[in-house]
């Protein structure tokens, strides 16, 4: 949760909080409402307030075990230092000094082992990212450490903008574009971040160095130790780590997707399958069992319109579309596809459809084709697929249809802009 509490609530971290003291809160996020804050009655066949019956003891002790190891671990943590400041805040500049003191006599001195995290926030993210790892002051002598924040993503979508290359083009046809606009004054500023940067912090774990003079100075005078040194605007591999990299290459590639993946979903929680998207599969798969399960549809409907065209589709004449473009969420499941017009993939494309004019009607016959096809086949896998929404499949079938577009819309509005975030364009037909 990205705010001190929810809505209108508040929880018992907030006067600590107020305090100054660091707290935390652990909840459920997902509440349900039928239980929390109710008289305990039943109501048109519905029970409400919280009740002994309701709690699952052997869930909630393990849920207590998670929660002390959590608190014990936070609790072990070093005490904060004392002065912490910002050194440089009057200056202007692109680098960050921060400054610390030791730990306060009061609360002991710090183990030697003892080392804090600098973590940035960027203005238009809701995550923190470390940054860097430094020991804790053992003396009067302050510690200090400077950093500077290059943002790689302003930089990646000012290239794409200016080259015009689209969201979902190839490697090959990026590397293309780039080389091919090499010569542009502003494409040469924009890639500076790069060249500048990564070649040389892409060696501290080995050299430990602070600055690029002292990288370069060290990749040359340690040949052999790290993967290559640089010479001016040259990175030359060292032999052992080139045969090394060959003969390893396959391992060291699904290491590095693997971590890449993983962080980038942490940072990107709403983005779905974040792996499919770095790793694009190399052909769409067929929609032959989806087809299937709309065809049951329309054999017990018999026609349905067009959500798009309003054109009257029939098990003969449609196509199948995704709701949110496929190049975004790259996967093929139920709840996201929907029966279109045959000249509707062409003229949507990859763009995003207004939610205020299309959720409702896709919600209409999303319900009812899901409440055929569970009463045909309440075991068919392909169901499955709709768990997405925390609900039991006869949960889903049995609400009302106000209830089912708001589940839906609570799944399709956090996707939705995070995809245009990412540049993806709104559509209305």
């Amino acid at each position: 949760m990205y705010r001190p509490d929810r809505y209108r609530r508040g929880g018992d971290q907030s006067s600590f909080l107020a305090q100054g003291f660091p707290a935390v809160r652990m909840t459920e996020y997902y509440e349900n409402y039928d239980r929390t804050h109710q008289i305990v009655r039943v109501e048109d066949s519905i029970a409400y307030g919280d009740v002994i019956s309701g709690v699952d003891i052997g869930y909630l002790a393990k849920n207590i075990k998670v929660n002390l190891a959590s608190v014990m671990n936070l609790a072990s943590a070093p005490a904060k230092p004392a002065r912490a400041r910002i050194a440089n805040a009057n200056d202007l500049s692109n680098s960050t000094i921060l400054s610390w003191g030791p730990v306060s006599d009061k609360v002991g001195s710090p183990d030697a082992d003892v080392t804090y995290e600098v973590l940035c926030r960027e203005t238009d993210q809701s995550v923190w990212e470390v940054i860097g790892t430094y020991p804790a002051a053992t003396s009067a002598e302050p510690m200090t450490a400077e950093f500077t924040l290059y943002t790689l993503y302003t930089q990646i979508i000012e290239i794409q903008e200016l080259l015009a290359i689209p969201i979902d083009a190839p490697k090959d046809a990026i590397r293309e574009a780039i080389i091919a606009n090499l010569g542009r004054p502003e494409v040469k500023k924009t890639l500076r971040v790069f060249t500048q940067n990564v070649p040389y912090w892409f060696l501290t774990p080995w050299l430990h160095c602070k600055t690029v003079s002292e990288v370069i100075e060290s990749s040359q005078s340690m040949m052999g130790f790290c993967p290559y040194s640089i010479h001016g605007d040259t990175i030359c591999i060292e032999e052992q780590w080139r045969r090394y990299l060959l003969k390893n290459i396959a391992i060291l590639t699904d290491f590095t997707y693997w971590n890449l993946a993983a962080f980038v979903q942490k940072r990107n929680p709403n983005v779905p399958d974040v792996a499919a998207k770095l790793i694009k599969p190399i052909s769409r798969n067929s929609l032959s069992k989806q087809h299937k399960y709309w065809n049951r549809y329309f054999d017990e409907c018999g026609s349905v319109n067009c959500i798009y065209t309003g054109n009257e589709l029939t098990k003969e004449n449609y196509d199948l579309d995704h709701f949110i473009p496929w190049s975004f969420c790259v996967h093929d499941q139920l709840w996201n596809l929907i029966p279109a017009s045959g000249s509707i993939n062409s003229s949507k494309s990859n763009n995003l459809p207004s939610l205020d004019r299309y959720l409702n009607p896709l919600a209409a016959i999303q319900h009812e084709a899901l409440k055929v096809n569970f009463s045909n086949n309440p075991n068919d896998n392909l169901l499955e697929d709709y768990l997405i929404f925390r609900c039991s499949i006869q949960e889903l079938v049995d609400m009302d249809e106000r209830t089912f577009a708001s589940t839906l819309n609570k799944e399709f509005t956090p996707m939705m802009q995070t995809a245009s975030n990412m540049g993806f364009m709104p559509w209305i037909r």
